[in-house]
């Protein structure tokens, strides 16, 4: 039974249900290229292929490594890469998106399906910094204990194509966007680090909250960041997010006849200390099934 509720939380934010939903209700006319970039990057294209049928010319799929779940057409680059410590692959990832960006044909719509993990898995460096330099940030970012919007903001200034500056290669054609949220409060700008999203203000300083060695990066970073701020416009919609999926399970677990307590306080915070506070709530409390989020 606990699978059961489990399952249809899942369900609820399926990529591949999601998007084809979508795009049936408000489909894209004409011809098509997209970019999917992120965990659930192979569903949520999978259901843009049922969507879209042949307008769908081109794809860039962009996922974690072993998460492709093939075969794709001819018509559909598939680049792996490492997450959550990024890789060549993600270095690579970045670089194509570029030149598939520079090279789409001006007729084209260009649909974006992005979901959490790309942070990781796409990026293109500041002048200087290397891949062993990027590894560097991102396990001592893991390792900081900071929530994840403290995290991307990071990421973002210290990024070529996050916190927005991805627009900058679009060449000023609108986008369409689809989003699957993994992020407290479903912030575009928050997820896989704003791609396309500038973030309304990120941290400018941390005097003492970095090592010198990042503060060294942020200040060459900063002096290289050439941003275009005539921005093309973006059509953005969350198709799934946490509130789907408990919505569901609650659903599930009350048909059939359960007392259903949905902790209404997010998990956040170190995982160990969760566990211990999730122990001490269902110690203490009443009979039922008990929802975090």
């Amino acid at each position: 039974m606990l699978l059961d509720v489990y399952r249809s939380a899942l369900a609820a934010v399926d990529g591949e249900a999601c998007v084809l939903r979508r795009l049936r209700e408000q489909p894209l006319p004409g011809r098509v290229w997209t970019v999917a970039i992120g965990k659930a990057a192979a569903a949520m294209l999978s259901g843009a292929r049922q969507a879209l049928g042949s307008g769908l010319e081109h794809a860039l799929l962009i996922t974690k490594t072993g998460h492709a779940a093939g075969p794709w057409p001819a018509w559909c680059e598939v680049i792996e890469a490492g997450h959550p410590l990024p890789d060549a692959g993600s270095l690579r990832a970045g670089l194509r998106l570029l030149e598939m960006l520079a090279t789409a044909p001006e007729d084209v719509q260009l649909l974006f399906l992005i979901s959490g993990g790309a942070s990781s898995l796409v990026e293109v460096l500041p002048e200087g910094m290397a891949l062993a330099d990027l590894q560097r940030l991102n396990a001592w970012l893991l390792a900081s204990g900071w929530p994840i919007g403290r995290i991307n903001a990071l990421r973002r200034r210290l990024s070529r194509i996050k916190g927005g500056r991805l627009l900058d290669h679009l060449q000023g054609r609108p986008v369409r966007a689809l989003l699957i949220s993994d992020v407290p409060d479903d912030d575009p700008a928050v997820i896989g680090s704003g791609l396309l999203f500038p973030a309304a203000k990120d941290l400018q300083s941390e005097p003492e909250a970095v090592p010198d060695w990042l503060r060294t990066w942020l200040e060459r970073a900063a002096m290289q960041d050439t941003r275009i701020y005539e921005r093309p416009q973006v059509e953005a919609e969350i198709i799934a997010r946490l509130d789907q999926a408990l919505a569901a399970a609650t659903e599930c677990a009350a048909a059939r006849g359960y007392a259903v307590h949905r902790v209404a306080v997010r998990l956040d915070g170190d995982a160990a200390e969760a566990g211990k506070r999730i122990a001490a709530t269902l110690i203490a409390g009443a009979p039922g099934i008990y929802l975090w989020g």
